[in-house]
């Protein structure tokens, strides 16, 4: 029998996360995604680690409720990673509950995120699913309506987005930017088009976490 992996993770992260009243979790969703942590006892912090062991250093803490971008989990050592500022980190998976994450609509993707790549600078912002702004370093950019957003018809991680300016590609597997420690979670291929300059640029993406959420 074929699973889908959403179920994949969903049997095999259960217990790492499963509600200690036995109330019935939301499924896993594909990652990168947003989790919140929960499950600590009144005046704890999650301690955010360098690497998936306890004895690894420790650089920071998440309080209850915190949200954090989850971009893989180790399943025999219970351990989720997370990007936490310019850092790829570790957290014990089972104080992360899944939360939904908006989402554009017919695709897998994040409503909003930002993307960035190096030589040269460059970054797209992706607002509620609808609107888009790619700039270079030093310049402003143009907000832009996403007049297309769907899947490859081929390969279900894969999506395409598209404004007057500029097609971009973006598929979900580990990226890094290139400026940083950080891994990411999604990758992005951008190519912008007109007679004067079109060009080609390459990046990766993270989601824009719901702060305020509870």
């Amino acid at each position: 029998m074929k699973y889908s992996h959403i179920y994949f993770w969903t049997v095999v992260l259960g217990a790492l996360i499963a509600s200690p009243s036995g109330a019935q979790e939301p499924p896993i969703p594909i990652l990168p995604a947003e989790f919140k942590v929960t499950g600590l006892q009144d005046g704890d912090y999650l301690n955010v680690r360098a690497a998936p062991s306890a004895n690894a250093m420790d650089i920071g803490d998440l309080k209850p409720n915190d949200r954090v971008e989850v971009t893989a989990f180790d399943p025999n050592v219970g351990w989720a990673q997370i990007v936490y500022g310019e850092w790829t980190a570790w957290v014990y998976a089972r104080y992360l509950e899944p939360v939904e994450t908006p989402l554009m609509v017919g695709t897998d993707l994040p409503a909003n995120m930002v993307c960035a790549g190096t030589e040269p600078f460059w970054s797209l912002t992706v607002a509620n699913g609808t609107t888009a702004q790619f700039a270079l370093a030093g310049e402003q950019g143009q907000v832009e309506n996403i007049t297309y957003a769907g899947k490859s018809a081929n390969h279900i991680l894969r999506q395409g987005l598209q404004t007057t300016n500029w097609n971009a590609f973006i598929e979900k597997r580990k990226c890094s930017d290139g400026m940083s420690d950080r891994q990411m979670g999604i990758s992005v291929e951008l190519m912008t088009r007109g007679q004067n300059s079109p060009a080609h640029y390459s990046g990766c993406c993270s989601i824009v976490l719901d702060i305020t959420g509870q």
